[in-house]
């Protein structure tokens, strides 16, 4: 995941322009984790860092990564208690530890990754047994998710929307599905629980 342009030039704005278009759906991923307080939260593409503010406030221990350093100094700002690196998944091998997290969140920003087969398969990985992966993005089938995706690349911004379907057959190899809310808007929201290493290499 490497931003070109946009966050660069636009983190001082990011957190405004999630409001007035009403995107910031925090609530809505609090809400579906439940009581985070003592749980070891890793928040990929976390950007300027709102979301994981608000779950270390709740108690969760926070680990952000984001590859844009203009949006990751806005979330240092915002918290710093959150332990935050300025990086993608693929780079932190020796800094993260296997079977760590409870929960993985990937907001807004799986449809900026450019290998997101390799992010699925390393959060499986740095989850623990029984660890939820949640994964809230855009719905490519609605008219407001086509114009964003626009706007991103009128901001050369490289991309990939989802489909509900194309978004499973990605986590399904790694995750048993226990939600898929479509209910959002432009937005679904997908929560899945991490397979066991032998069911994995069994089945796929």
């Amino acid at each position: 995941m490497r931003m070109a342009y946009l966050f660069k030039y636009y983190a001082g704005l990011y957190d405004g322009f999630m409001k007035k278009f009403n995107l910031d759906k925090n609530d809505e991923i609090l809400k579906s984790l439940g009581n985070v307080e003592g749980k070891k939260i890793l928040d990929i593409g976390g950007g300027t860092g709102t979301l994981a503010n608000l779950l270390q406030l709740k108690g969760a221990e926070v680990t952000l990564i984001d590859p844009s350093l203009q949006m990751v100094q806005k979330a240092r700002e915002k918290n710093k208690h959150i332990r935050i690196y300025a990086k993608v998944l693929e780079e932190l091998e020796d800094e993260l530890q296997e079977e760590y997290f409870d929960y993985i969140i990937i907001r807004d920003a799986l449809h900026h990754m450019r290998r997101v087969d390799e992010v699925i398969k390393l959060s499986h990985r740095y989850l623990k047994e029984k660890g939820k992966i949640l994964i809230w993005e855009f719905n490519s089938r609605t008219l407001k998710a086509k114009t964003i995706y626009c706007f991103e690349r009128l901001c050369f911004e490289r991309c990939h929307f989802f489909t509900p379907e194309s978004l499973q057959l990605l986590c399904t190899p790694y995750f048993r599905e226990e939600e898929l809310q479509l209910s959002y808007g432009a937005e679904m929201l997908y929560k899945g629980e991490k397979r066991g290493k032998d069911e994995v290499n069994r089945t796929y």
